[in-house]
C-alpha cells in the first residue's frame, strides 16, 4: 500500500508528466473519493442514472487531475505535500460532480 505521506511527491511527478505515478495516485485515492462522488451525486443530481453520473463525474474528476496537474505544481511556491494533493484533487472532483450535476 502506498503511504499517504509521499503523496506530494506522487503528485509533483504526475505534474511532470510521470504516468506510472498518477497510477499509483490514483489506485491510493480512487476508492475514497468515488464514494464521494457517488455521494455527492445522490444529493445534488437529479439524473436519473445516478451511477452513471457518478462513473461520468469520477471519470471527469481523474481527467481535469492529469491534464491539470501541471498547474498544481506551477502554483505552489513550495514542495507539495499530501495535504495540497489532497485538497487539489478534492477540488477537481467536487468541481466535476457540480459539472455533472448542471448537466443533467
Amino acid at each position: 500500500m502506498i503511504e499517504r505521506s509521499c503523496l506530494g511527491e506522487l503528485m509533483t511527478a504526475v505534474a511532470q508528466g510521470d504516468r506510472t505515478a498518477f497510477g499509483r495516485v490514483y489506485d491510493l485515492l480512487s476508492v475514497p473519493f468515488y464514494g464521494l462522488v457517488v455521494i455527492s451525486v445522490q444529493t445534488e443530481s437529479c439524473q436519473v442514472d445516478r451511477e452513471a453520473a457518478a462513473e461520468q463525474a469520477a471519470l471527469d474528476a481523474w481527467t481535469d487531475v492529469w491534464r491539470d496537474a501541471p498547474e498544481l505544481l506551477l502554483r505552489s511556491r513550495r514542495p507539495l505535500t499530501s495535504a495540497d494533493a489532497i485538497a487539489w484533487i478534492t477540488n477537481k472532483v467536487t468541481g466535476s460532480v457540480a459539472s455533472q450535476a448542471r448537466r443533467g
